[in-house]
């Protein structure tokens, strides 16, 4: 009686406890359905942005290097990681799909062909986990699956996931930047053969102007100092006289188209160099105009000077200052109308010692200003008319610039042509110059 009572009565608790347990296994099945849900939101996060990126991205096992000297050791090592991980751009770049790419070994992606052993056991050093996870980077030499072969540029950094070593390498192809880099070298080592090219010839020029000048020298220094001497023997107003004097100053304009010469070679080589001192630009400036007075006379010109007292002393070449000052001086008596005026004049501007000097003649055109400091150059209509080389200019621009100046011209057709100069004052001088105007 006891037991048929007892029965229904356990039953019932047997099955309140199934119920129970079948409300728990639920509860845990729903938390756990929310779990996997979030574990597929994130992986689809992680795959989109894996895949997201426009370079190649692999992950792949990795072996240690065994200790071995086979020569084909790294082979071997290649053979045994296997890719377990791309990014679309992978298969799109190495034409595998990605169930192919997933059975992929480093082997059969990575080249060794094109290196020397010494070169694999170098780049094999790279592949050892850094305990920083410090991101590495190299360049290597990869193939699609067509057999196509291209250097790429790899970063590559090391995990541990559940104690096991992978290796995640973002490939970048660099066929473009070698491409260039390879234009790159033809054209330089082209540039250098060139530019080798041209150092012969100027040599050659250098030197040929070198035995032209000491050639012409020799017979013109006996020719120069007779001259002279006749000069000053012979009484200006007799035909002797006359004679001696043309002579000296055919000789005398000789020398100085042979010194030209000789500066322009120089220049050639950077080898015409200034002997600085201290110079008052004022003195030297008075200098050559008494030099040239009779020069002016002749041509029945006239010329006015605007020197200030006060004008400061300069670091400058005295030699080659009145070569610069004898140049403009003469193309402006050369170039000037007859009985026109010359106007000189120094004064200082802008931490510069500027010298001017401008003539009355029928100026320059446009389209000859441009060239008229470059070696050689004489306008068209000029070069029947006067002598020269064309010289002066070129020089007196390659002089000013040697002294860290800067020179300029202006030019009004009918109206004459202005040439400027300026030379650098010290920085003391610029600071008395300063305290005088204060």
């Amino acid at each position: 009686m006891n037991t048929m009572t007892m029965q229904p009565k356990e039953q019932n608790i047997s099955l309140k406890n199934l119920l129970k347990e079948n409300r728990r296994l639920k509860r845990e099945n729903s938390v756990l359905k929310e779990k996997c849900i979030a574990y597929r939101k994130k992986y689809k996060w992680y795959q989109t942005l894996f895949d997201f990126g426009a370079d190649p991205l692999i992950v792949h096992t990795y072996q240690h290097a065994p200790d071995t000297e086979e020569p084909n050791w790294m082979e071997m090592v290649n053979k045994q990681q296997k890719v377990v991980e791309v990014n679309k751009a992978f298969t799109k770049s190495m034409g595998y799909t990605k169930k192919q790419s997933i059975g992929l070994s480093v082997y059969d992606i990575d080249n060794t062909i094109f290196r020397s052993p010494k070169q694999t056991h170098e780049a094999y050093k790279y592949f050892t986990p850094h305990p920083s996870n410090k991101i590495l980077s190299i360049e290597r030499i990869h193939h699609d699956i067509t057999g196509r072969y291209f250097p790429v540029e790899l970063k590559i950094r090391f995990l541990t996931i559940d104690n096991t070593q992978y290796v995640m390498t973002l490939c970048r192809d660099i066929s473009d930047r070698k491409q260039l880099e390879a234009e790159m070298q033809r054209s330089y080592l082209s540039e250098k053969r060139h530019a080798a090219n041209l150092q012969k010839e100027i040599n050659t020029r250098i030197e040929f102007t070198r035995s032209l000048v000491h050639e012409l020298k020799t017979p013109l220094t006996p020719i120069l100092a007779s001259s002279e001497a006749l000069v000053k023997m012979e009484p200006a107003k007799t035909l002797q006289g006359e004679l001696a004097r043309n002579i000296h100053r055919g000789a005398c304009g000789l020398n100085i188209r042979i010194n030209e010469l000789l500066d322009l070679a120089k220049l050639e080589i950077s080898e015409l160099t200034l002997r600085k001192s201290t110079v008052l630009p004022g003195r030297i400036i008075e200098e050559i105009v008494a030099e040239m007075k009779q020069q002016i006379i002749a041509r029945g010109q006239n010329i006015k000077l605007h020197i200030p007292a006060d004008l400061p002393p300069i670091c400058a070449d005295p030699e080659r200052l009145k070569q610069i000052l004898r140049n403009l001086l003469d193309n402006a008596v050369k170039y000037n109308r007859d009985n026109g005026q010359i106007f000189l004049e120094a004064r200082i501007e802008g931490g510069f010692i500027k010298t001017s000097v401008r003539d009355q003649g029928k100026g320059i055109i446009k389209k000859n200003q441009k060239h008229l400091f470059q070696p050689y150059f004489r306008c068209e209509e000029d070069r029947d008319k006067f002598d020269g080389l064309g010289l002066g200019l070129c020089l007196s621009k390659s002089l000013v610039e040697l002294h860290n100046g800067k020179i300029d011209l202006q030019s009004t057709r009918g109206k004459g042509t202005t040439v400027s100069f300026g030379l650098p004052l010290t920085g003391k001088e610029k600071v008395e110059v300063g305290d005088e105007h204060a």
